[in-house]
């Protein structure tokens, strides 16, 4: 599902489908000052170029300008080779033209790089060449003076500052290559305005500093106002607050082989920790992109306007948050953003996997997995796979929901759409402590589910439950199975499908295997409509402890105070009831249960008949009843209730 993976990517089996990992099986190496271990590359590197034997790069220009600085020189030189520049102070920046290159040999500078445009700063190397800005109220290391071609800096590190490493403001362009930025202070690197550009190749940006007294901030990519940030072979690590932030109409971000990674709370209130934050109008590009270890929310995406595209992307880890243990959610898409994406692995995030909220918000996955949200640390609640609300769409084509717990794909409010195409969602657990939920897919209080070629597999409670006024199913092709514990002595949960509270469903070539309540139920004046359909294996679990009723419920389709009709069936090995037909308990609606062209068989009781004078007409409309132990029967027996909806 999520191969082929790009290049330099390890394949990863073992689980239900094949996933794509941009680093070995241990995690990236522990590299020697001045290298990283990139994505998608085998182990540590140098960061830029490796370093020289003598005191400046190999890689200088042999045609234009070239002045040199070295920290061992005597002050007073003129620049050249043989008599350099002392100190960053003693070039005259704001002279420099176009294509002129200063390079500068190994050693600690004090000072920064006030570059005009077309100026180009070359370091001996990340390891050895280390810049540490100056005490004082210069707020930015690296800067450009003026806008036209591009200003680089290549194979150095700025380490420690006082203030931002590099900005660029409108116009301005500024293009770091083999770059170190550790330990900057409140922002790393920031493009502020339409046409302000700074590019990242082969560069690391970690612990990022909170500003001082405050403790606030901590970024190590800054976009606004219409900016952009282009970063390739990046990472991001150790920073604060949010790692990536891009807001503003016209800001763009754009990453590719980059890591972002263990960003931690702002030390101000113990909050965020996010890696991505994207708001108001601006746009995330993202394709081979790994984020990993950080908190509250992996990808944030807010406001009108505001896409991600995300292509080859993994969101993993993501832990509450530090301050009150809320959230750890993967992907957050709010307030009418808007996401793509494809070839996406959300896995083992805290509270919710991929969170969709508020009208005009839509996000869009193809070929993704969601898997293993655990409840965050702050309440025994949450786990859930997809949560939709508020009028927020969702469309997923090829995807697979694994291991979530309390509910694996849960929608709510009206307006609220999701659609489910060639879709997976299985073994959905109960939260530890409260044994709550288990449930595959829950639609409720308004929302839409559609559903085409959909498995829903191995979950606990309920493996589609429908629940409320102007809640809508359309269902096809779908197949729901082995719904239930399979441990507890006292049948709580183990419905296939349950539509309830004025819930509406249709459905066609429905199959429900193997469940320990009941198969299709129907009930608190609800309506379903569905044909083709089979329903095997309704078996409540053997009792195992003193006071169980051995085979309480065991209903193969249950009609309870609703209209239900049922077209072209077969029911299997109901344990109790083939079908069940009763008046309302909770709504005084009159069960109407309508059955055609169907087989009934190996129940202790055909048809459970709880109505007085019902016709019986009605369920045996060229309906076979075969092999059951009484095919009609009147016996008051248990009435399935409505279960109850997650809040």
């Amino acid at each position: 599902m999520l191969a082929p993976c790009p290049e330099g990517w390890r394949e990863v089996t073992g689980g239900a489908v094949l996933e794509c990992d941009p680093y070995p099986e241990a995690g990236p190496d522990t590299c020697a000052a001045g290298a990283a271990h990139f994505p998608g590359e085998a182990a540590c590197r140098p960061i830029g170029d490796a370093c020289p034997t003598g005191d400046y790069a190999t890689t200088l220009p042999t045609d234009g300008t070239v002045l040199y600085v070295n920290p061992a020189a005597s002050a007073g030189g003129d620049g050249s080779l043989a008599a350099p520049y002392a100190s960053l102070a003693e070039v005259a920046w704001i002279s420099l033209s176009a294509g002129t290159t200063v390079a500068l040999a190994k050693g600690t500078y004090e000072g920064t790089l006030p570059l005009r445009a077309g100026v180009r700063v070359v370091g001996a190397c990340a390891r050895d060449t280390v810049i540490t800005g100056v005490d004082g109220p210069v707020q930015t290391v690296v800067t450009v003076a003026s806008a036209g071609e591009r200003a680089e800096v290549h194979n150095l590190t700025i380490a420690a500052p006082r203030q931002f490493a590099a900005v660029a403001q409108g116009g301005r362009e500024i293009a770091l290559t083999g770059v170190l930025i550790d330990g900057a202070q409140l922002i790393a690197v920031s493009a502020i305005d339409a046409g302000a550009v700074v590019s990242l190749e082969d560069s690391v940006i970690r612990d990022t500093r909170p500003g001082q007294p405050d403790g606030t901030l901590g970024r190590a990519l800054d976009v606004e106002r219409g900016g952009r940030v282009e970063a390739s072979r990046v990472v991001l690590e150790r920073n604060r607050e949010i790692a990536a932030y891009a807001d503003g109409e016209g800001s763009a971000l754009v990453l590719s082989d980059v890591a972002i990674r263990d960003t931690r709370a702002q030390s101000s209130d113990g909050g965020l920790g996010r890696a991505i934050n994207v708001q108001f109008g601006a746009r995330l590009e993202a394709s081979r992109l790994l984020v990993t270890g950080n908190r509250e929310v992996g990808i944030y995406v807010a406001e009108p306007d505001t896409m991600a595209e995300l292509v080859d992307v993994i969101v993993r880890d993501t832990e509450s948050q530090e301050s009150d243990g809320a959230g750890g959610r993967g992907v957050s898409v709010s307030r009418g953003a808007t996401v793509a994406g494809a070839r996406v692995l959300v896995a083992q995030n805290r509270e919710v996997g991929i969170y969709v909220q508020g009208a005009g918000t839509t996000v869009s996955l193809a070929d993704a997995v969601v898997r293993d949200t655990a409840p965050q640390v702050l309440r025994d609640e949450a786990g859930r796979g997809l949560n939709v609300q508020e009028g927020g769409r969702f469309e997923g084509i090829r995807v697979l929901f694994a291991s979530s717990h309390e509910v694996g794909v849960y929608a709510r409010d009206s307006a609220t759409t999701v659609s489910l195409t060639d879709v997976v969602v299985r073994d959905t657990k109960s939260t530890p402590g409260s044994g709550v939920g288990g449930r595959g897919i829950e639609t409720q209080t308004g929302a839409r589910l559609e559903g085409a070629r959909l498995l829903v597999t191995r979950n606990r409670d309920v493996g589609i439950l429908v629940a409320g006024a102007d809640v809508q199913a359309v269902l096809t092709d779908v197949v729901v199975r082995d719904t239930g514990a399979r441990s507890s002595a006292v049948v709580a949960g183990g419905t296939g499908v349950q539509v309830q509270i004025r819930a509406r469903l249709e459905g066609q070539r429905i199959e429900i295997d193997g469940a320990e309540k009941a198969g299709l139920a129907v009930a608190a004046g609800s309506f379903a409509d569905v044909s083709d359909v089979s329903i095997n294996r309704i078996e409540p679990p053997p009792c195992a402890t003193p006071g169980c009723e051995e085979g309480l419920f065991g209903y193969g389709a249950s009609c309870v105070g609703s209209e239900f009709r049922m077209r072209r069936f077969e029911i299997r090995g109901a344990r109790l009831c083939g079908v069940f037909v009763a008046p309302g308990e909770v709504f005084p609606d009159p069960a109407s249960l309508d059955l055609e062209s169907g087989l009934v068989a190996g129940s202790t009781i055909g048809a459970c008949v709880q109505v007085d004078g019902y016709d019986l007409g009605r369920l045996s409309n060229d309906v076979d009843y075969q092999d059951n132990g009484t095919n009609l029967d009147a016996t008051m027996l248990p009435v399935p209730g409505v279960i109850d909806t997650l809040p």
